[in-house]
C-alpha cells in the first residue's frame, strides 16, 4: 500500500500513470513540461515497458521492428529489437534515453541508460526488494529503511562539484553507468556496457574543404536531431560564435523558433544588443532577460526541490 502512495510530487503535475501487479509497481509522475514518459503494456507477451526521454534515429528503430514511428511507441519499438536482436541492439540507439523492461513472465527486469548517462536510472537493492527510479529521493522515500550517508560522495561535491562512478550520496543508492544495462533477478543486478566512448579513433586526414563539410553535416544533424517532436522550439542566444551559429541553422529547420538571451544586471556588455540584432536577421522571436545577483538565492529552496543530486552533467562537466 506504501508503494501506492505518491513517492515524488511535483509542481504542476499533470500526469500520474501507474502499473501495480505481481511484485512489481512502475508507476510515472510527469510535470506539464516533461511529455517524454511513456508507460507500454504489451498483453500478450507479459512485457512491460518505461521509456523516459527521446530517440533521435526512432524512424530508422521502428522501420527495423516492423511498428509505427509515432511518439510513445518507444517502449515496445525497444521490447521488439530485444527480442529479435538481444542487448546487442542498444548500440543502434541513439539519443536521450532511460528505460525499464519488465518480463513479467521470465520474472526479469532490464534497467538501461543512453550513452552519456543524461538521463539517470539509480537504483537500490536489498534482500526483499529492488527499486528504481530517476530520482534519488524516490527512492528513499520507497527504501523504508536506514540509509547511510556515502562521505566519499560529499567531499566529490565539495572539491569537484560533482559525484563520480556510481555513487550517490547515499551508500545504498547507486547510479546506473552511463552506455549500459543491468540485468534484475532475485533483488540482485548484474551491469553490462554496451557502448562506451571511442578512444582508437583514426587521425582524420583531410583537406580544409572537406573538414568544414563534415563540421557542417554534424551540425545540421545535431539540431535536427534535437527539435524531434518538439513543438515550441528555443535557443539560447548570446551573440557569440557558437549560439550565432545553432541559431542560424535552427532557423532555417523552423519558422517559429525563439531566441532567449540571459544577462547579470551588473554585467557591461554588448550581448544584448548582438543578440538581438542576430535574432531579427535570422526572424527568431526574441526575449531578453535581466537578472541580478539575489535571484538564484531566492530560488535556492525552489531549485532543491524540483531538482535532484548535483547540478551538473555527470562525468561530463560538472558545474553549477
Amino acid at each position: 500500500d506504501a508503494m501506492r502512495e505518491p513517492l515524488l510530487v511535483h509542481q504542476d503535475c499533470d500526469s500520474d500513470t501507474r502499473i501495480i501487479g505481481h511484485r512489481l509497481f512502475m508507476g510515472v509522475t510527469r510535470t506539464n513540461c516533461e511529455k517524454s514518459s511513456y508507460i507500454s503494456k504489451i498483453d500478450d507477451k507479459g512485457i512491460i515497458t518505461l521509456f523516459n526521454g527521446v530517440l533521435y534515429n526512432r524512424a530508422e528503430l521502428a522501420a527495423s521492428a516492423d511498428l509505427e514511428n509515432k511518439r510513445g511507441n518507444e517502449g515496445k519499438i525497444l521490447a521488439a529489437l530485444l527480442e529479435k536482436h538481444g542487448p546487442d541492439c542498444l548500440n543502434r540507439f541513439s539519443g536521450v534515453f532511460s528505460f525499464v523492461l519488465a518480463d513479467v513472465k521470465a520474472q526479469r527486469l532490464i534497467i538501461g541508460a543512453d550513452r552519456c548517462g543524461f538521463e539517470y536510472v539509480y537504483y537500490y537493492a536489498d534482500n526483499e526488494k529492488f527499486l528504481f527510479g530517476s530520482r534519488v529521493k524516490s527512492i528513499a522515500n520507497a527504501a523504508k529503511s536506514q540509509l547511510e550517508f556515502d562521505l566519499h560522495s560529499i567531499c566529490d561535491i565539495h572539491n569537484y562539484h560533482a559525484i563520480f562512478n556510481q555513487r550517490t550520496i547515499f551508500k545504498q543508492i547507486k547510479l546506473l553507468p552511463p552506455g549500459s544495462f543491468g540485468i534484475v533477478g532475485n533483488e540482485k543486478v548484474k551491469i553490462h556496457q554496451y557502448w562506451q566512448f571511442p578512444t582508437d579513433v583514426e587521425p582524420f586526414r583531410h583537406s580544409e574543404p572537406e573538414l568544414l563539410d563534415k563540421a557542417k553535416r554534424l551540425i545540421q544533424e545535431a539540431v535536427n536531431q534535437s527539435i524531434v517532436d518538439v513543438n515550441d522550439h528555443g535557443i539560447m542566444l548570446s551573440g557569440g560564435l557558437d549560439s550565432r551559429l545553432l541559431a542560424a541553422v535552427l532557423s532555417r529547420e523552423t519558422s517559429n523558433a525563439k531566441a532567449l538571451s540571459i544577462q547579470w544586471s551588473s554585467t557591461k556588455s554588448n550581448d544584448k544588443r548582438l543578440a538581438e540584432k542576430i535574432a531579427n536577421a535570422l526572424n527568431l522571436d526574441f526575449h531578453y532577460f535581466k537578472t541580478n545577483t539575489t535571484d538564484p538565492i531566492n530560488l535556492i529552496q525552489d531549485n532543491i526541490r524540483l531538482s535532484d543530486g548535483v547540478w551538473g552533467f555527470y562525468e561530463l562537466l560538472p558545474f553549477f
